[in-house]
């Protein structure tokens, strides 16, 4: 349709017009339904790439998080990351977790809890924290953990049972009281 000019009435439709709009009309209702349904196939895909890993040969991990020798503050967790080119051919590259209480005890998890690591080589972060960091709490004021503090690499290997672990974590001369 064409814009009204300063003075002017603005053209009635001719028939070829309306059919254009009923063309164009139909086209965008067939790209939209072509659009809903690719997106409700890639949310199919994804939903079928985020399985449970239960085919997948996880190896359960346990253990406990200690304070100087003694019970966690607060609680917290264990971060597990995989370090590339360690995953085992044909498996994903994917990090684990595990949270603890103040008892310190803890069970890693890839996909659900409790159902262990995949295969590899991890390094591990303890993070236990008293508050949220912020421009006026840094994290290193907040936190039970000394940015310092490594522990030592987790070597998760099939077949050889549940792996049982200890970090003991030193204090923290930054955390504010």
């Amino acid at each position: 349709m064409e814009r009204p000019r300063a003075g002017r009435l603005p053209r009635r439709p001719t028939k070829a017009s309306e059919r254009e709009l009923v063309e164009a009309r139909s086209d965008w209702q067939a790209m939209k339904h072509c659009a809903s349904w690719t997106i409700f196939a890639a949310a199919i895909g994804m939903l079928a790439g985020c399985g449970s890993g239960r085919d997948l040969p996880l190896v359960p991990v346990t253990g406990i998080v200690t304070f100087s020798g003694g019970p966690p503050p607060k609680e917290g967790r264990v971060i597990f990351s995989q370090l590339p080119g360690t995953e085992r051919k044909g498996l994903p590259n994917r990090p684990g977790r595990a949270s603890f209480g103040t008892d310190g005890k803890f069970v890693a998890m890839t996909f659900e809890p409790g159902d262990g690591l995949l295969p590899g080589k991890y390094s591990v972060r303890v993070e236990c924290v008293d508050g949220v960091p912020g421009p006026a709490t840094p994290w290193d004021t907040i936190s039970f953990v000394p940015s310092s503090y490594q522990p030592p690499e987790l070597v998760v290997e099939e077949g050889k049972g549940t792996i049982e672990v200890s970090y003991d974590v030193p204090p923290n001369p930054k955390k504010r009281k």
